[in-house]
């Protein structure tokens, strides 16, 4: 933190002198040197009061006496600051700690950090820093960039060290791959001939996922876990999620647009309780053009002009099926997609049989359905006896 607050003033610092500079040429320019005395140049502190503030309403912003058309934006690219598996995945981390500290005289710990990809292909601008830092840019202009944890096809340098495993979990460690066991079969063509011990090696057990305490607020002791059979659950797939959206918000005449995954290509709802303008629809259509959307991500930083405007749910993933509003969407013009996979090709048709059963039949796909998936239906029709 104190490391990132020296650069930010260091930076800000560099603004400032890299300002007063042009100024001062600009004057040069326009009254020759030497300078009349009664030409007076603005001073640093006048210039940084130039700048938005951050909070307009605070006390503080009283004292900028004017402002240029810029601030400070957030990569579009990075939309969410938590997620619903932060504890879930340290807890995980710290599980592969303990057990290198387990086994220190017997393993490695080896940590790598990509730097940064370099796109082949892509034709779109990428960046290492776009993680929540502001960047001072244009009123008027969006930041936009991907990630580089977000390109198809790309070269990767990345720095690749071997950490001194400590002897107590509260002192330094780095990222790291989770231990995995081999097989212990003499005659495998993959694992290679086991090195350990064999008394050590039949101890090994499997790094354990991480449970909820009886609290259901802290994940239990690696040392109580380990051994014990466990299973994966992740809180983000769990449906213990609250929606960041307001309630009622999530009907058909509140579809304002289509957003389409990246990774799986199916079309989530955006809501808005109210009509967007023209400029607001604009707005929006730079916005999807400059971010890369994934199901279960909010679609808006905090800092756009859509933000609390526009939702997509959050409860939502890339093996979710399409949104039952979807269908009866009452502004968009909307496709035929199957309820499951999304894809408009090999529809069946359904029969006369489900007609006479379901009010509402969604369209459903023979690939769907050969992998097991039953027909897509809602609202039973009741018959009399």
């Amino acid at each position: 933190m104190i490391d990132a607050l020296h650069q930010y003033y260091i930076y800000q610092l560099q603004c400032l002198l890299l300002i007063s500079n042009i100024i001062i040429k600009k004057i040069r320019k326009k009254y020759g040197t030497p300078l009349n005395s009664e030409i007076y140049i603005p001073s640093n502190e006048y210039i940084r009061l130039q700048f938005w503030p951050g909070i307009v309403t605070a006390n503080a912003a009283s004292k900028y006496t004017g402002r240029f058309e810029i601030k400070y934006k957030v990569q579009s690219r990075q939309l969410s600051k938590f997620h619903a598996d932060a504890h879930y995945c340290a807890a995980l981390f710290r599980y592969m700690r303990l057990f290198a500290i387990k086994y220190r005289n017997y393993c490695s710990l080896i940590c790598a950090d990509d730097k940064h990809k370099v796109p082949i292909g892509e034709g779109i601008v990428t960046t290492s820093g776009v993680r929540n830092k502001p960047s001072l840019v244009p009123a008027n202009m969006e930041l936009t960039s991907s990630d580089h944890d977000f390109t198809k096809l790309s070269l990767t340098p990345s720095v690749i060290f071997f950490c001194d495993i400590p002897t107590c979990i509260s002192d330094s460690f780095y990222s790291g791959q989770v231990y995995i066991k081999k097989c212990g079969n003499d005659d495998c063509k993959f694992c290679l001939p086991i090195r350990l011990p064999k008394e050590i090696f039949d101890e090994l057990k499997f790094i354990p996922d991480p449970m909820l305490s009886t609290d259901l607020e802290h994940y239990q002791d690696f040392d109580k876990l380990y051994g014990t059979k466990t299973r994966e659950y992740l809180p983000s797939a769990s449906g213990s999620m609250k929606e960041n959206i307001p309630v009622g918000i999530i009907n058909n005449s509140n579809i304002r647009k289509l957003a389409n995954c990246t990774v799986c290509n199916k079309p989530r709802c955006i809501f808005g309780k109210n009509a967007l303008s023209d400029e607001e629809k604009t707005s929006l259509e730079i916005l999807l053009d400059n971010v890369i959307y994934i199901c279960g991500s909010p679609i808006t930083p905090e800092m756009h002009d859509l933000y609390e405007k526009v939702y997509v749910r959050q409860k939502i993933y890339c093996n979710s099926p399409i949104e039952a509003v979807y269908y009866s969407c009452r502004h968009l013009k909307t496709e035929i997609i199957c309820f499951y996979c999304g894809d408009e090709n090999e529809l069946l048709e359904p029969d006369d049989n489900l007609k006479k059963k379901f009010t509402t039949i969604y369209p459903f796909c023979q690939i769907c359905k050969d992998k097991g998936y039953n027909w897509p239906t809602r609202g039973r029709i009741k018959v009399g006896n």
